[in-house]
Protein backbone atom coordinates (compact mmCIF):
# COMPACT_ATOMS: atom_id res chain seq x y z
CA UNK A 1 0.00 0.00 0.00
CA UNK A 2 1.12 3.05 -0.74
CA UNK A 3 2.26 5.74 2.01
CA UNK A 4 2.05 9.22 1.80
CA UNK A 5 4.92 10.23 1.72
CA UNK A 6 5.51 7.97 -1.46
CA UNK A 7 3.11 9.84 -3.08
CA UNK A 8 4.32 12.42 -2.42
CA UNK A 9 7.53 11.49 -3.87
CA UNK A 10 5.48 10.30 -7.13
CA UNK A 11 3.60 13.68 -7.19
CA UNK A 12 6.76 15.56 -7.00
CA UNK A 13 9.08 13.72 -9.59
CA UNK A 14 5.95 13.76 -12.09
CA UNK A 15 4.69 17.53 -11.49
CA UNK A 16 7.51 19.83 -9.71
CA UNK A 17 9.79 17.61 -12.80
CA UNK A 18 9.11 14.71 -14.83
CA UNK A 19 11.97 12.57 -13.56
CA UNK A 20 13.43 9.30 -15.36
CA UNK A 21 14.42 6.46 -13.34
CA UNK A 22 18.30 7.57 -13.12
CA UNK A 23 17.33 10.91 -11.91
CA UNK A 24 14.88 9.70 -9.11
CA UNK A 25 17.48 7.56 -8.36
CA UNK A 26 20.20 10.19 -7.83
CA UNK A 27 17.44 12.16 -6.06
CA UNK A 28 16.43 10.09 -3.39
CA UNK A 29 20.26 9.01 -3.27
CA UNK A 30 19.43 5.56 -3.07
CA UNK A 31 19.67 2.17 -4.92
CA UNK A 32 16.55 0.43 -4.16
CA UNK A 33 14.44 2.93 -6.03
CA UNK A 34 12.22 0.44 -7.47
CA UNK A 35 9.05 0.66 -4.44
CA UNK A 36 9.30 4.51 -5.21
CA UNK A 37 9.52 3.91 -9.57
CA UNK A 38 6.61 1.69 -9.45
CA UNK A 39 4.67 4.34 -7.32
CA UNK A 40 5.32 7.31 -9.61
CA UNK A 41 4.28 4.85 -12.73
CA UNK A 42 1.22 3.69 -10.63
CA UNK A 43 0.61 7.94 -10.10
CA UNK A 44 1.20 8.53 -14.15
CA UNK A 45 -0.86 5.93 -14.89
CA UNK A 46 -4.00 7.55 -13.43
CA UNK A 47 -3.41 11.05 -15.54
CA UNK A 48 -1.87 8.90 -19.22
CA UNK A 49 -3.82 9.89 -22.03
CA UNK A 50 -2.91 8.65 -25.63
CA UNK A 51 -2.98 10.27 -28.68
CA UNK A 52 -2.77 9.80 -32.50
CA UNK A 53 0.76 8.64 -33.25
CA UNK A 54 2.29 5.70 -33.33
CA UNK A 55 5.62 3.99 -32.75
CA UNK A 56 7.11 1.62 -35.18
CA UNK A 57 4.86 -1.44 -34.04
CA UNK A 58 2.34 0.43 -34.40
CA UNK A 59 1.82 1.24 -30.44
CA UNK A 60 -0.10 4.71 -29.52
CA UNK A 61 2.25 7.64 -27.75
CA UNK A 62 0.54 9.19 -24.33
CA UNK A 63 1.30 12.41 -22.33
CA UNK A 64 0.94 12.19 -18.98
CA UNK A 65 -2.19 15.15 -17.95
CA UNK A 66 -1.99 15.72 -14.17
CA UNK A 67 -3.54 19.09 -13.43
CA UNK A 68 0.19 20.84 -12.63
CA UNK A 69 1.12 19.45 -16.25
CA UNK A 70 -1.61 20.90 -17.88
CA UNK A 71 -0.96 24.27 -15.79
CA UNK A 72 2.31 24.36 -17.11
CA UNK A 73 1.87 23.59 -20.63
CA UNK A 74 -1.10 26.64 -20.83
CA UNK A 75 1.07 29.15 -19.43
CA UNK A 76 3.37 28.12 -22.13
CA UNK A 77 0.53 28.97 -24.69
CA UNK A 78 -0.40 31.97 -22.74
CA UNK A 79 3.53 33.13 -22.95
CA UNK A 80 3.50 32.20 -26.47
CA UNK A 81 0.16 34.51 -27.16
CA UNK A 82 1.56 36.98 -25.21
CA UNK A 83 4.81 37.55 -27.49
CA UNK A 84 1.67 37.57 -30.87
CA UNK A 85 0.03 40.34 -28.99
CA UNK A 86 3.04 42.39 -28.25
CA UNK A 87 4.90 41.90 -31.75
CA UNK A 88 1.78 42.78 -33.46
CA UNK A 89 1.65 46.13 -31.47
CA UNK A 90 4.90 47.39 -32.54
CA UNK A 91 4.88 50.19 -34.48
CA UNK A 92 6.10 48.79 -38.07
CA UNK A 93 9.65 50.08 -37.65
CA UNK A 94 10.00 48.50 -34.23
CA UNK A 95 8.97 44.95 -35.73
CA UNK A 96 11.56 45.17 -38.64
CA UNK A 97 14.05 45.55 -35.78
CA UNK A 98 12.86 42.91 -34.06
CA UNK A 99 12.72 40.26 -37.14
CA UNK A 100 16.54 41.22 -37.71
CA UNK A 101 16.98 40.50 -34.13
CA UNK A 102 15.45 37.22 -33.95
CA UNK A 103 17.08 36.37 -36.79
CA UNK A 104 20.57 37.13 -35.46
CA UNK A 105 20.27 35.29 -32.09
CA UNK A 106 18.71 32.38 -34.31
CA UNK A 107 22.08 32.24 -36.75
CA UNK A 108 24.01 32.78 -33.30
CA UNK A 109 21.97 29.32 -32.07
CA UNK A 110 23.09 27.72 -34.73
CA UNK A 111 26.45 28.38 -34.95
CA UNK A 112 27.07 27.53 -31.70
CA UNK A 113 24.91 23.77 -32.95
CA UNK A 114 27.71 23.51 -35.46
CA UNK A 115 30.71 23.88 -32.88
CA UNK A 116 31.49 27.67 -33.98
CA UNK A 117 31.19 31.17 -32.51
CA UNK A 118 30.23 33.36 -35.44
CA UNK A 119 31.43 36.75 -35.39
CA UNK A 120 29.23 39.54 -35.75
CA UNK A 121 30.09 40.55 -39.03
CA UNK A 122 29.51 37.05 -40.54
CA UNK A 123 26.25 37.07 -39.08
CA UNK A 124 24.98 40.10 -40.39
CA UNK A 125 26.67 39.42 -43.79
CA UNK A 126 24.48 36.26 -43.87
CA UNK A 127 20.94 37.95 -43.16
CA UNK A 128 21.97 40.89 -45.46
CA UNK A 129 22.19 37.91 -48.45
CA UNK A 130 25.78 38.94 -48.99
CA UNK A 131 27.18 35.62 -47.81
CA UNK A 132 26.78 33.53 -51.14
CA UNK A 133 30.50 32.51 -52.33
CA UNK A 134 30.86 29.56 -49.44
CA UNK A 135 34.64 29.35 -51.11
CA UNK A 136 37.19 29.23 -48.13
CA UNK A 137 34.19 29.05 -45.56
CA UNK A 138 34.27 26.65 -42.77
CA UNK A 139 31.47 23.80 -42.49
CA UNK A 140 29.64 25.14 -39.90
CA UNK A 141 29.21 28.78 -41.94
CA UNK A 142 28.47 26.97 -44.82
CA UNK A 143 25.46 25.10 -43.13
CA UNK A 144 23.97 28.00 -41.19
CA UNK A 145 23.78 29.92 -44.86
CA UNK A 146 22.02 26.56 -45.88
CA UNK A 147 19.52 26.62 -43.17
CA UNK A 148 19.34 30.42 -43.09
CA UNK A 149 17.73 29.84 -46.56
CA UNK A 150 15.29 27.46 -45.33
CA UNK A 151 14.51 29.77 -42.26
CA UNK A 152 13.63 32.40 -44.89
CA UNK A 153 11.40 30.07 -46.61
CA UNK A 154 9.32 30.11 -43.11
CA UNK A 155 8.03 33.62 -44.01
CA UNK A 156 5.36 35.14 -42.22
CA UNK A 157 2.21 33.44 -43.44
CA UNK A 158 0.42 29.93 -42.39
CA UNK A 159 2.14 27.17 -44.52
CA UNK A 160 0.60 23.90 -45.17
CA UNK A 161 2.52 20.83 -43.50
CA UNK A 162 3.11 18.49 -45.82
CA UNK A 163 5.94 16.34 -47.50
CA UNK A 164 6.50 19.02 -49.87
CA UNK A 165 7.08 21.53 -47.20
CA UNK A 166 9.42 18.94 -45.38
CA UNK A 167 11.07 18.24 -48.53
CA UNK A 168 11.59 21.77 -50.10
CA UNK A 169 12.82 22.60 -46.57
CA UNK A 170 15.32 19.83 -46.84
CA UNK A 171 16.43 20.28 -50.47
CA UNK A 172 17.02 23.46 -49.48
CA UNK A 173 19.39 22.75 -46.24
CA UNK A 174 20.94 19.90 -47.60
CA UNK A 175 21.70 21.40 -51.21
CA UNK A 176 20.98 18.59 -52.87
CA UNK A 177 19.09 17.05 -55.14
CA UNK A 178 16.62 14.19 -54.44
CA UNK A 179 15.58 10.96 -56.59
CA UNK A 180 12.91 9.81 -53.39
CA UNK A 181 10.83 12.01 -51.28
CA UNK A 182 12.14 10.26 -48.03
CA UNK A 183 15.39 8.31 -47.02
CA UNK A 184 15.95 5.26 -49.28
CA UNK A 185 17.65 3.21 -47.51
CA UNK A 186 18.28 2.18 -43.84
CA UNK A 187 20.65 3.49 -41.16
CA UNK A 188 23.59 1.12 -40.03
CA UNK A 189 21.42 -0.26 -36.64
CA UNK A 190 18.37 -0.35 -37.93
CA UNK A 191 15.18 0.49 -36.19
CA UNK A 192 15.21 2.08 -32.46
CA UNK A 193 16.79 -0.11 -29.70
CA UNK A 194 16.41 0.44 -25.87
CA UNK A 195 19.60 2.20 -24.85
CA UNK A 196 21.16 2.23 -28.21
CA UNK A 197 20.86 5.78 -30.52
CA UNK A 198 17.95 5.91 -32.56
CA UNK A 199 18.98 5.30 -36.27
CA UNK A 200 15.21 5.90 -37.42
CA UNK A 201 12.48 3.46 -38.23
CA UNK A 202 12.79 1.32 -41.71
CA UNK A 203 12.48 3.26 -44.56
CA UNK A 204 9.69 1.19 -46.05
CA UNK A 205 7.62 2.52 -43.54
CA UNK A 206 8.26 5.98 -43.53
CA UNK A 207 5.36 7.08 -45.66
CA UNK A 208 3.20 5.53 -43.92
CA UNK A 209 4.45 7.08 -40.35
CA UNK A 210 4.66 10.61 -41.96
CA UNK A 211 1.12 10.60 -42.84
CA UNK A 212 0.01 9.56 -39.69
CA UNK A 213 2.12 12.98 -38.66
CA UNK A 214 0.45 14.59 -41.06
CA UNK A 215 -3.15 14.04 -39.53
CA UNK A 216 -2.05 14.63 -36.30
CA UNK A 217 -0.67 18.47 -36.86
CA UNK A 218 -4.07 19.25 -38.75
CA UNK A 219 -6.22 18.34 -35.55
CA UNK A 220 -6.89 21.86 -34.57
CA UNK A 221 -8.55 20.64 -31.47
CA UNK A 222 -5.17 19.25 -30.37
CA UNK A 223 -2.65 21.83 -28.34
CA UNK A 224 -0.47 23.93 -29.75
CA UNK A 225 2.49 22.84 -27.47
CA UNK A 226 1.90 19.15 -27.19
CA UNK A 227 1.99 18.93 -31.04
CA UNK A 228 5.06 21.08 -31.51
CA UNK A 229 6.59 18.95 -28.97
CA UNK A 230 5.37 15.73 -30.95
CA UNK A 231 6.66 17.10 -34.15
CA UNK A 232 10.24 17.70 -32.64
CA UNK A 233 10.39 14.16 -31.50
CA UNK A 234 8.70 12.71 -34.45
CA UNK A 235 10.71 13.80 -36.60
CA UNK A 236 13.95 12.97 -34.82
CA UNK A 237 12.28 9.37 -34.65
CA UNK A 238 10.90 8.40 -37.83
CA UNK A 239 14.12 10.28 -39.24
CA UNK A 240 12.70 10.83 -42.61
CA UNK A 241 15.81 12.30 -44.42
CA UNK A 242 19.03 11.09 -45.01
CA UNK A 243 20.32 14.14 -42.77
CA UNK A 244 19.50 17.11 -41.51
CA UNK A 245 16.82 15.81 -39.60
CA UNK A 246 17.33 17.79 -36.37
CA UNK A 247 17.06 21.16 -38.03
CA UNK A 248 13.90 19.81 -40.21
CA UNK A 249 12.62 18.94 -36.71
CA UNK A 250 13.61 22.70 -35.35
CA UNK A 251 11.98 24.77 -38.10
CA UNK A 252 8.76 22.15 -38.14
CA UNK A 253 8.50 22.88 -34.22
CA UNK A 254 8.53 26.84 -35.18
CA UNK A 255 5.84 26.01 -38.09
CA UNK A 256 3.54 24.38 -36.08
CA UNK A 257 3.87 27.24 -33.21
CA UNK A 258 3.62 30.05 -36.10
CA UNK A 259 0.46 28.00 -37.78
CA UNK A 260 -1.81 28.18 -34.15
CA UNK A 261 -1.97 32.06 -34.91
CA UNK A 262 -3.76 34.31 -37.55
CA UNK A 263 0.15 36.39 -37.76
CA UNK A 264 2.60 33.77 -38.16
CA UNK A 265 5.61 35.02 -35.70
CA UNK A 266 6.45 31.00 -34.78
CA UNK A 267 9.54 31.30 -37.67
CA UNK A 268 10.85 34.35 -35.26
CA UNK A 269 11.34 32.45 -32.19
CA UNK A 270 14.68 31.93 -31.50
CA UNK A 271 14.42 27.51 -30.84
CA UNK A 272 17.11 27.29 -32.73
CA UNK A 273 18.96 27.04 -29.52
CA UNK A 274 17.55 23.04 -29.08
CA UNK A 275 20.05 22.65 -31.48
CA UNK A 276 22.37 23.35 -28.88
CA UNK A 277 21.18 20.64 -26.67
CA UNK A 278 20.50 17.94 -28.65
CA UNK A 279 22.42 15.76 -26.57
CA UNK A 280 19.98 16.22 -24.12
CA UNK A 281 16.81 15.98 -25.81
CA UNK A 282 18.64 12.40 -26.78
CA UNK A 283 18.08 11.35 -23.46
CA UNK A 284 14.28 12.60 -23.49
CA UNK A 285 14.13 10.56 -26.87
CA UNK A 286 15.25 7.31 -25.28
CA UNK A 287 13.15 7.76 -22.14
CA UNK A 288 9.90 8.10 -24.48
CA UNK A 289 10.95 5.14 -26.64
CA UNK A 290 11.26 2.95 -23.32
CA UNK A 291 7.59 3.87 -22.41
CA UNK A 292 6.19 5.56 -25.29
CA UNK A 293 5.51 8.23 -22.98
CA UNK A 294 6.09 12.20 -24.81
CA UNK A 295 5.26 14.12 -21.79
CA UNK A 296 9.10 13.84 -21.66
CA UNK A 297 9.94 15.59 -24.52
CA UNK A 298 6.74 17.77 -23.88
CA UNK A 299 8.43 18.88 -20.29
CA UNK A 300 11.62 19.57 -22.09
CA UNK A 301 9.83 21.48 -24.72
CA UNK A 302 8.13 23.65 -22.24
CA UNK A 303 11.73 24.42 -19.63
CA UNK A 304 13.18 25.89 -23.35
CA UNK A 305 9.91 27.94 -24.96
CA UNK A 306 9.71 29.72 -21.52
CA UNK A 307 13.47 30.78 -22.11
CA UNK A 308 12.57 31.50 -25.97
CA UNK A 309 9.65 33.92 -25.15
CA UNK A 310 11.55 35.70 -22.50
CA UNK A 311 14.15 36.42 -25.04
CA UNK A 312 11.77 37.50 -27.36
CA UNK A 313 9.73 39.79 -25.51
CA UNK A 314 12.93 41.43 -23.64
CA UNK A 315 13.56 41.93 -27.50
CA UNK A 316 10.19 43.84 -28.53
CA UNK A 317 10.57 45.57 -25.27
CA UNK A 318 14.42 46.73 -25.66
CA UNK A 319 13.57 47.39 -29.90
CA UNK A 320 10.97 49.49 -28.59
CA UNK A 321 12.91 51.48 -25.57
CA UNK A 322 15.76 52.39 -27.79
CA UNK A 323 13.43 53.51 -30.59
CA UNK A 324 11.60 56.03 -28.35
CA UNK A 325 15.32 56.83 -26.74
CA UNK A 326 15.85 57.91 -30.47
CA UNK A 327 12.66 59.81 -31.16
CA UNK A 328 13.75 61.90 -27.97
CA UNK A 329 16.95 62.42 -28.42
CA UNK A 330 18.09 65.75 -29.13
CA UNK A 331 19.72 66.31 -32.29
CA UNK A 332 23.26 66.75 -32.51
CA UNK A 333 22.14 69.92 -33.97
CA UNK A 334 19.49 71.13 -31.85
CA UNK A 335 20.59 74.69 -29.89
CA UNK A 336 23.53 75.30 -32.46
CA UNK A 337 23.74 78.08 -34.52
CA UNK A 338 22.56 78.34 -38.20
CA UNK A 339 26.20 78.61 -39.94
CA UNK A 340 27.38 75.69 -37.46
CA UNK A 341 24.75 73.36 -38.15
CA UNK A 342 26.02 69.47 -38.52
CA UNK A 343 23.64 67.53 -39.54
CA UNK A 344 20.83 68.20 -42.47
CA UNK A 345 17.38 66.04 -42.09
CA UNK A 346 16.23 64.41 -45.46
CA UNK A 347 13.88 66.26 -47.16
CA UNK A 348 10.04 64.56 -46.32
CA UNK A 349 8.83 63.47 -49.75
CA UNK A 350 5.12 64.56 -50.60
CA UNK A 351 4.70 60.78 -52.28
CA UNK A 352 7.04 57.63 -50.78
CA UNK A 353 8.09 57.29 -54.93
CA UNK A 354 8.99 61.50 -55.42
CA UNK A 355 12.89 61.25 -55.12
CA UNK A 356 14.80 63.11 -52.73
CA UNK A 357 16.53 66.31 -53.86
CA UNK A 358 19.73 67.96 -51.97
CA UNK A 359 20.00 71.51 -51.37
CA UNK A 360 21.47 72.85 -53.47
CA UNK A 361 25.37 73.21 -53.42
CA UNK A 362 28.89 72.26 -53.98
CA UNK A 363 29.12 68.52 -53.82
CA UNK A 364 31.94 65.86 -53.78
CA UNK A 365 32.81 65.55 -56.97
CA UNK A 366 34.76 68.04 -58.84
CA UNK A 367 33.65 68.83 -61.82
CA UNK A 368 30.05 69.64 -60.71
CA UNK A 369 29.63 72.69 -58.51
CA UNK A 370 26.21 72.31 -57.08
CA UNK A 371 23.67 70.19 -55.78
CA UNK A 372 22.65 67.29 -58.21
CA UNK A 373 19.14 67.18 -60.05
CA UNK A 374 17.61 63.84 -60.43
CA UNK A 375 18.65 62.96 -63.97
CA UNK A 376 22.54 63.79 -62.65
CA UNK A 377 22.16 61.68 -59.63
CA UNK A 378 20.91 58.52 -61.94
CA UNK A 379 23.81 58.75 -63.95
CA UNK A 380 26.36 59.51 -60.94
CA UNK A 381 25.11 56.20 -59.50
CA UNK A 382 25.79 54.61 -62.44
CA UNK A 383 28.84 55.71 -62.65
CA UNK A 384 29.64 55.00 -58.57
CA UNK A 385 28.39 51.29 -59.35
CA UNK A 386 30.78 50.96 -62.59
CA UNK A 387 33.72 52.30 -60.92
CA UNK A 388 33.03 50.53 -58.06
CA UNK A 389 31.92 46.38 -58.04
CA UNK A 390 32.36 46.30 -54.13
CA UNK A 391 29.89 48.83 -53.70
CA UNK A 392 26.05 47.89 -53.79
CA UNK A 393 23.06 49.44 -55.22
CA UNK A 394 21.83 51.04 -52.19
CA UNK A 395 24.66 52.29 -51.26
CA UNK A 396 25.47 53.86 -54.66
CA UNK A 397 21.79 55.44 -54.81
CA UNK A 398 21.95 57.04 -51.10
CA UNK A 399 25.80 58.52 -51.96
CA UNK A 400 24.57 59.90 -55.37
CA UNK A 401 21.68 61.57 -53.38
CA UNK A 402 23.67 62.68 -50.57
CA UNK A 403 27.05 64.15 -51.66
CA UNK A 404 26.91 67.60 -50.75
CA UNK A 405 30.49 68.90 -49.06
CA UNK A 406 30.14 70.13 -45.67
CA UNK A 407 26.76 68.44 -44.83
CA UNK A 408 26.30 65.60 -42.60
CA UNK A 409 24.52 62.46 -43.08
CA UNK A 410 22.84 59.89 -40.33
CA UNK A 411 22.52 55.96 -40.26
CA UNK A 412 18.97 56.71 -39.98
CA UNK A 413 18.83 58.98 -43.31
CA UNK A 414 20.18 56.31 -44.57
CA UNK A 415 17.67 53.56 -43.26
CA UNK A 416 14.45 55.96 -43.92
CA UNK A 417 15.74 56.67 -48.05
CA UNK A 418 16.79 53.03 -48.46
CA UNK A 419 14.05 51.22 -46.76
CA UNK A 420 16.20 48.97 -44.75
CA UNK A 421 16.98 47.96 -41.20
CA UNK A 422 19.04 50.25 -38.95
CA UNK A 423 22.09 47.30 -38.60
CA UNK A 424 22.27 47.17 -43.04
CA UNK A 425 22.15 50.99 -42.72
CA UNK A 426 25.03 51.09 -40.04
CA UNK A 427 27.08 48.57 -42.39
CA UNK A 428 26.20 50.41 -44.98
CA UNK A 429 27.14 53.94 -43.93
CA UNK A 430 30.30 52.28 -42.48
CA UNK A 431 31.11 50.45 -45.75
CA UNK A 432 30.89 54.25 -47.74
CA UNK A 433 33.45 55.78 -45.33
CA UNK A 434 35.29 52.90 -45.62
CA UNK A 435 35.93 53.26 -49.41
CA UNK A 436 36.38 56.79 -48.86
CA UNK A 437 33.35 58.45 -49.87
CA UNK A 438 32.77 59.55 -46.28
CA UNK A 439 34.31 60.83 -43.34
CA UNK A 440 33.00 59.25 -40.39
CA UNK A 441 32.57 61.76 -37.26
CA UNK A 442 30.81 61.54 -33.75
CA UNK A 443 29.15 64.65 -32.87
CA UNK A 444 27.77 64.12 -29.11
CA UNK A 445 25.81 60.69 -29.19
CA UNK A 446 25.66 59.74 -32.90
CA UNK A 447 27.50 59.28 -35.43
CA UNK A 448 27.74 61.11 -38.61
CA UNK A 449 28.86 60.72 -42.23
CA UNK A 450 30.61 63.84 -44.30
CA UNK A 451 31.55 63.87 -47.58
CA UNK A 452 34.81 63.77 -49.01
CA UNK A 453 35.69 65.15 -52.18
CA UNK A 454 36.26 62.49 -55.05
CA UNK A 455 39.64 63.50 -56.88
CA UNK A 456 40.22 63.20 -60.17
CA UNK A 457 41.98 60.38 -60.67
CA UNK A 458 39.62 58.61 -58.85
CA UNK A 459 36.64 59.40 -61.67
Amino acid sequence: METTSTIEIAKRYTDSTYANKDEVRRGLNTSLVDPFWNAILSYRSQYSKPIRLQTASMLSYCVCNTPTIIEKANDCISRLAQCLSTFIALDEGVKERVRYKCAYDSVAYVGQAYGETFNPDFIVTLINGEAKNMQGLSEAKQKAIAFYDAYKRLGEKRVAIDENFLVELYVTISKKEITSIYRSFDFANGQTVINRENNGITFRNIQKHMDILYSFLSDNKLSVIYKAAAAYYYINYVKPFPDYNNEIAILLLKTVIGNDSKEQIGYLLPFEELMKHYETFQLDFKEVNRGNDLTYVLMRIITYATGVTETFLDNCTNTKIDDLRHEHTPRADENTPEETKSVSEPNKREKPDTPVKETVGPVAIPTIQSGLEEKDANKFEKYLLEKNPRLKKSQAHFYARHCTMGSYYTIQMYKKEEKVVYETARTSMDALAEFGYYKKEQIKNKFVYTPVKIEEEQK
